[in-house]
């Protein structure tokens, strides 16, 4: 069973334009900062790690819509949430996968209650191994490895019409 700190909201579709985009992380904390840094290079995507919200607003605006946001919501001098606001309201901001984290709990529960407007992918504390974070990136814009696997995989198409089946608990941490 997932830690029931993870709350998982309903998986967005990643468009095609989105293979081209890079990785938003905004968390003043180094530490927790270099975890997820590390985590998301494995996507392949550049990464890109500022430490406090006008920061992050500044690069979304200036450098366009990231394919991930991992934002921590008690960032200095603009919190998370405003982030993320400000991110849905630019062109193509809604094709965002975005993960929240905090250390407080009440905030947390905050992000639950506003995740279904806001869209976010997951919640989580804000200190997370880096499991936990892998299976977060990899549920919200795809396979993360470790190291490449060759050949890659070849995607299978699913008949129209098919609705697409969230991975489970299994599939994401090979448990």
């Amino acid at each position: 069973m997932p830690p029931s700190d993870s709350t998982a909201l309903p998986n967005r579709v990643v468009p095609a334009h989105a293979e081209s985009g890079y990785v938003l992380i905004a968390i003043p904390n180094a530490n927790r900062a270099a975890t997820w840094r590390q985590v998301a290079m494995e996507t392949g995507h550049p990464v890109v790690v500022v430490r406090d919200g006008e920061e992050a607003q500044h690069h979304i605006v200036t450098k366009g819509v990231p394919i991930l946001l991992v934002t921590d919501l008690s960032l200095p001098k603009l919190d998370g949430f405003s982030v993320v606001r400000s991110l849905r309201q630019q062109p193509r901001g809604e094709t965002a996968s975005v993960i929240v984290v905090s250390a407080f709990q009440p905030l947390r529960a905050a992000a639950k209650e506003l995740g279904q407007n806001l869209n976010f992918a997951r919640i989580l504390q804000a200190d997370v191994d880096p499991s936990l974070a892998r299976s977060a990136i990899q549920a919200t814009v795809g396979t993360v490895h470790d190291e490449p696997r060759w050949p890659l995989p070849v995607p299978v198409a699913r008949p129209a019409g098919t609705p697409r089946q969230a991975p489970s608990y299994r599939d994401l941490t090979g448990r």
